[in-house]
């Protein structure tokens, strides 16, 4: 079609640019009253820096941590978004409508760890959430 010159163009619509917002600890902070989805894309989205983080109450302990790689799982909970779920080796946080499984984070005054190895030497009390 070009090269018979039967090619017809258009030009395209000029529209002022998006501008993205300045990353901050304001907005890269974990919110877990949202679906699981979005906080799994946001988590994705902000790795590896800044990195997505959340503050934890670990019983009367408060302090902050970074995730790097999770994984999402839509399933039926009964517990509050921001539980903290402990298994063998295993660490989940409830959201609106699931459970992000964390499989790499970094608590402030930690290296950044696989979560078995961080559950080694790291204890999170009954109760313990984020938020």
């Amino acid at each position: 079609a070009i090269l018979n010159k039967e090619v017809t163009t258009t030009k395209q619509p000029t529209k002022a640019p998006k501008l993205a917002p300045k990353l901050t600890p304001e907005n890269t902070k974990i919110d877990w009253n949202r679906p699981t989805k979005e906080v799994y894309d946001f988590i994705r989205g902000l790795n590896p820096f800044p990195a997505a983080w959340t503050s934890i109450q670990n019983g009367k302990d408060e302090t902050t941590a970074k995730l790097y790689k999770v994984r999402m799982d839509l399933e039926d909970k009964t517990v509050a978004p921001g539980t903290i779920i402990l298994s063998k080796n295993k660490l989940s946080v409830a959201t609106s409508d699931g459970f992000i499984y964390i499989h790499e984070m970094k608590v402030a005054g930690k290296k950044k760890m696989a979560i078995r190895d961080l559950l080694n030497g790291y204890h999170f009390e009954e109760g313990s959430k984020m938020f």
